[in-house]
């Protein structure tokens, strides 16, 4: 799934909860990746500070796509991303419990870190996940494709995780750059300069910003992708709100 959005502010700053039924995205340790949705989460009255406590509760359905073959052990860490009208934000969990309520499969995490968001302006967004090449365009520049994921992406920007040292210049703000990704049935090849970075959750993992360079035809396809995304992302709710719960057990 794809998420997008518009020009992004560079600071980090503390994130309000999901809204119940919003879809969001479970990524597990090792980068895979599963949509979900919110069934219970703390009113906004009880964030301290603008975010939730440590010790906080998210209750999700069971998540899509989900191995029976390679079920999650309860104490397994993921991180929670969603997207507001300003950002996107996301939040450190992990699996606590597995329940079933009136027939549907649920997941509690508990918050075992800080929430954060950033912050965006302008255009459609869409909550989303997918795999990312980029090239450098810098003269001189090793030329090995830098891989990783799309966490955002809209009709002029992406922000994606890049597997890579946060001090490599090819991510430098300001470094121009080729992008290969995948949107709805399409794949995408733009040219864009990295506008903002911050460093990931580990150490050969950098977060970038990066601004397309493009005609209006081409953004205006790319916004076609975006909405049909918006679309099937509809189908989904729809489904995961009428599948029937299996039998529950110590192991999902």
């Amino acid at each position: 799934m794809i998420a997008a959005f518009g020009a992004v502010d560079r600071e980090v700053r503390m994130g309000q909860n999901p809204d119940i039924g919003a879809v969001v995205v479970l990524r597990d340790p090792a980068e895979k990746a599963f949509t979900s949705r919110v069934e219970g989460v703390p009113l906004d009255d009880r964030l301290v500070d603008g975010k939730m406590p440590l010790g906080t509760v998210i209750t999700v359905t069971r998540p899509l796509g989900i191995p029976a073959a390679d079920p999650y052990e309860l104490g397994t860490s993921f991180e929670v991303m969603w997207t507001r009208r300003t950002g996107l934000a996301g939040v450190p969990v992990e699996l606590v419990e597995t329940r079933s309520e009136q027939r549907v499969r649920l997941w509690d995490l508990k918050v075992v870190g800080e929430q954060w968001t950033e912050q965006r302006r302008e255009f459609v967004r869409v909550a989303a996940f997918g795999r990312v090449s980029v090239r450098s365009d810098l003269i001189g520049a090793d030329a090995t494709v830098i891989g990783g994921y799309v966490v955002d992406l809209s009709e002029a920007a992406m922000q994606a995780s890049l597997w890579v040292d946060a001090e490599d210049p090819r991510v430098a703000v300001g470094a121009p750059v080729t992008i290969e990704f995948y949107a709805g049935r399409t794949t995408f090849t733009r040219e864009g300069l990295i506008y903002a970075t911050r460093p990931g959750a580990s150490a050969r993992e950098v977060w970038v910003v990066i601004q397309f360079d493009q005609s209006p035809t081409d953004a205006d396809t790319l916004r076609s992708e975006v909405f049909a995304v918006q679309v099937q992302m509809r189908r989904t709710w729809r489904r995961m709100r009428d599948e029937p719960a299996e039998p529950n057990t110590a192991q999902v």
